[in-house]
């Protein structure tokens, strides 16, 4: 099922303040090599890279006692403990009270924190929790919210959140009231109804919904595109896909019903663009004619091969990406002269699609574009090289890293950070040996922005190290750690295996551990590390600190069920520490 990235709206108004822990993850991109952005492969986001300054490693001296050393008035507390919450922004605060709320009074709390009436990270909470939460309780209680704000005048904001809440639970039982948003004056709401019945909506709502099509903008239509797509069997979508593709005035969507094309079975994409066969739209030409291909016509053969031909780079284009559906490897000729290409975009999408088809032929054509004057081409190739094991020209570059001097260093590490090349490991930790200050940072940076599992172990040593050039480095080489794939389990180990009184380094892991299960789509991953911070919590022999950072990163994995728990912590904990689960309580739940 397709993750709802939903439209949200917050008051800004209402929000009292951003909380340091919470920022530590609201931007995961790492500086790349020459300062440009660079992340993990896949799309997903690398650690953050955090500010300079400032020593690493336990400390030994800086506690403070008394109660008036933190607003909870905790016996230790550590100044130079990084990324410690400050306590929740309850203006104004009540001392003693203590939290009641059942499971059902929290999911009601919950639901109505979605209008933005209250701080921003308890919004945001709001509006995250019903990717997890599940169940007829939690959809009754959108639903009943979403009646009160359609009806009314001001709560335009509020139903659009619900909505968006509505299809990040994706319960089918919600149809009969998000079909009843279609009816709202508000063109926001009717198109946001269509979003949600993309994600929630079984084939009758979807049915329904197709009858109210007028009703929506572009962005619901595109919507209902997707949803038919995914819920309605073929007999149902086929006809309503060729009505749109028939109607001009829907040309902003029509590039939405061939996303959903052709992710089918060749004949049954081709069925949905026949009327259009012998008089395509520029735009659906070359798509048409890939299909019509792979279904045998030979008609198609002669057209895919005729664009593959033309003068226009475009036309070029648009057929090389169409082959990607299927059937590039019957014009692999075409496709090896198209490699040689004046046109740098079209020598670009030819590597591309040549990637997928095996052979040495095609392994020595993407050779010869490891040297292309274009770098996103050369880039593309050493790229496909090193996901072929062909990795001749990945191992020349990894020897400049070795041995070259100056911006050759450079240029062969950018390239191989590109190419998320598992040789650049071992380059990088032998050009290590006696580097310091900036040159050992962008070194450090390249081996974790390979992605490799393999990058760390060096960057596990390089943490455990005393040395001075490696203390200066270890905030910075905990961030990057999030970006080793592979490596999520190790990072829990080395967290486990690092005294109590290490609180820095632990600190620093427990960060990127959240990161780690910010970004990772892993159950396995995602469970242990959320089972890591749970464990923290509820361990009375760590410091509070260590605890409320925990529960801080803790609440991107609560659900409702765990209200009840947290309830029950609190009758044996310390004053201090019941007071600060209280309030954590009463902000989010």
């Amino acid at each position: 099922m397709r993750t709802a990235p939903m439209h949200w709206i917050t008051n800004d108004g209402t929000a009292r303040r951003l909380r340091l822990a919470a920022l530590l993850l609201a931007g995961l991109a790492v500086v790349g090599c020459r300062g440009e952005s660079a992340g993990p492969a896949g799309g997903g986001p690398a650690a953050t890279a955090p500010a300079r300054g400032g020593s690493a490693g336990p400390s030994g001296d800086d506690t403070i006692a008394g109660a008036d050393a933190h607003p909870y008035g905790f016996a230790v507390w550590h100044e130079d403990f990084p990324g410690a919450p400050e306590h929740p922004a309850l203006s104004p605060r009540v001392p003693g009270r203590t939290y009641v709320s059942t499971r059902a009074q929290a999911l009601d709390a919950v639901v109505s924190k979605l209008q933005g009436n209250c701080t921003r990270n308890a919004w945001l909470f709001a509006r995250d929790v019903f990717s997890r939460a599940r169940g007829e309780a939690v959809v009754s209680a959108l639903v009943r919210a979403l009646e009160l704000a359609l009806q009314s005048p001001t709560g335009a904001d509020h139903a659009e959140n619900l909505l968006g809440a509505l299809a990040q639970v994706g319960d089918p039982a919600a149809c009969p009231a998000v079909l009843r948003a279609l009816d709202h004056h508000s063109d926001a709401i009717r198109d946001a109804a269509m979003d949600t019945l993309q994600y929630c909506g079984d084939a009758a709502a979807l049915l329904r919904a197709w009858e109210l099509i007028d009703r929506a903008g572009g962005r619901g239509l595109a919507a209902w595109i997707r949803g038919a797509a995914r819920a309605l069997p073929p007999d149902e979508f086929v006809p309503r896909f060729r009505a749109i593709l028939a109607d001009r005035r829907l040309a902003s969507v029509h590039r939405v019903v061939l996303e959903e094309a052709v992710k089918l079975p060749a004949a049954l994409a081709l069925s949905i663009f026949s009327n259009l066969v012998g008089q395509e739209p520029a735009e659906l030409r070359a798509t048409i004619a890939v299909l019509r291909h792979l279904t045998g016509d030979g008609g198609g053969s002669v057209l895919v091969r005729d664009i593959l031909l033309q003068e226009a780079p475009q036309s070029r284009i648009s057929a090389v990406q169409a082959l990607r559906i299927g059937g590039a490897r019957d014009f692999l000729d075409e496709l090896l002269r198209l490699t040689e290409d004046p046109d740098p975009t079209v020598r670009l999408e030819t590597v591309k699609t040549l990637a997928a088809i095996p052979g040495e032929t095609v392994d020595l054509a993407l050779d010869s574009r490891t040297e292309d004057e274009f770098i996103d081409v050369r880039r593309a190739a050493l790229t496909a090289l090193a996901a072929r094991g062909f990795d001749r020209p990945l191992q020349d570059l990894a020897e400049q890293v070795r041995r070259g001097t100056g911006s050759r260093v450079q240029a062969a590490l950018e390239d191989l950070v590109a190419a998320r090349y598992v040789g650049t490991i071992p380059a990088v930790v032998e050009r290590l040996r006696g580097t310091t200050g900036r040159e050992r940072e962008g070194l450090l940076r390249a081996m974790a922005l390979t992605t490799c599992a393999e990058a760390f172990g060096p960057l596990r040593d390089e943490l455990l190290s005393d040395e001075p050039y490696a203390v200066e480095q270890h905030e910075f080489v905990a961030y990057l750690m999030a970006n080793c794939r592979g490596a999520e389990l190790a990072v829990v180990e080395l967290f486990d295996d690092l005294p109590r009184d290490d609180y820095r380094r632990r600190a620093w892991l427990v960060q990127t551990l959240a990161n780690i299960a910010a970004d990772r789509a892993e159950a396995d991953a995602r469970e242990t590390i959320y089972g890591l911070f749970r464990r923290l919590l509820r361990d009375r022999e760590e410091i509070p600190q260590m605890r409320l950072l925990a529960l801080e990163y803790l609440r991107r994995d609560l659900t409702f069920d765990d209200v009840v728990p947290l309830r029950a912590q609190l009758t044996d904990e310390e004053p201090p520490m019941r007071a600060a689960l209280a309030d954590f309580l009463f902000e989010y739940f």
